[in-house]
C-alpha cells in the first residue's frame, strides 16, 4: 500500500515491490527514486540492507521507519535515529519492517523521470546479467568490489548444480539450470 500523505511524503507499506514505488513516484510527477529500479525485492528488504545503485541509497529518502520488535511492540524512528552504513543498517537487523514515510524529490514530468528510469534499466543491461539472479550476491570490500576479486580468482562462469556465477558480472549468481536454493548456497560458500 502506497498513500500520499503530504506535498511532499508518502506512506508505503514494508511489502511493497521496489517497482512498484518507483512507478508510483513517477506516475505523481516526482523524481529521486529512479535509482531504484530494476533492483529485486521490497521496500522492507530494501532498508534492512540500505539498498542502492547509481550512488544512491534508500536512505536518501527516507523521513521514518515503522518496525515491529520480537516483543510486538511497534516502534515508529526517525531518519536521524538510524546508524546508517553501506548495506547495514543495525536498528533494523532484529526487526520487521512494517513500513516507512518517504521524502518526495523534485517534481518533475512523468515522462522525464520514465526515460530515465528507462536510462538506468539500459546501464544495468550493459553490465548486469539478464534473466533470473538475485541481484549482487557479496557486500563490497572497502576499496574494492565483489565482483572484481570473484573474476580476479577465475571464478567467472563456475558453476554448482544450476546455479552459475554470472559471466557478465561476477557478483551475480544466475540460475542456469533449476538450480536449488542448496545450489546457491554451495557456490556463495564456494
Amino acid at each position: 500500500n502506497i498513500k500520499k500523505i503530504s506535498s511532499n511524503l508518502i506512506l508505503v507499506g514494508g511489502g511493497i515491490r521496489l517497482k512498484e514505488l518507483c512507478i508510483y513516484v513517477a506516475k505523481i510527477g516526482f523524481s529521486g527514486y529512479e535509482f531504484l529500479e530494476g533492483i529485486p525485492g521490497t521496500l522492507g528488504g530494501a532498508l534492512r540492507m540500505n539498498a542502492g545503485a547509481m550512488g544512491k541509497w534508500i536512505f536518501d529518502v527516507v523521513e521514518r521507519v515503522i518496525l515491529l520488535d520480537s516483543n510486538a511492540r511497534v516502534h515508529d524512528i526517525k531518519r536521524k535515529n538510524f546508524t546508517i552504513n553501506y548495506r547495514e543498517i543495525e536498528e533494523i537487523k532484529d526487526k520487521i519492517v512494517l513500513g516507512a514515510i518517504l521524502r518526495l524529490k523534485e517534481n518533475n514530468s512523468t515522462n522525464a523521470v520514465r526515460l530515465k528510469m528507462d536510462t538506468y534499466s539500459d546501464i544495468r543491461k550493459g553490465n548486469q546479467p539478464i534473466g533470473a539472479s538475485a541481484g549482487c550476491i557479496f557486500k563490497n570490500p572497502e576499496n574494492s568490489y565483489a565482483g572484481l576479486l570473484i573474476d580476479k580468482y577465475g571464478l567467472k562462469g563456475y558453476s554448482i548444480g544450476g546455479a552459475k556465477v554470472s559471466e557478465t558480472h561476477a557478483n551475480f549468481i544466475i540460475n542456469n539450470d533449476k538450480s536449488s536454493s542448496d545450489d546457491v548456497i554451495n557456490l556463495i560458500n564456494h
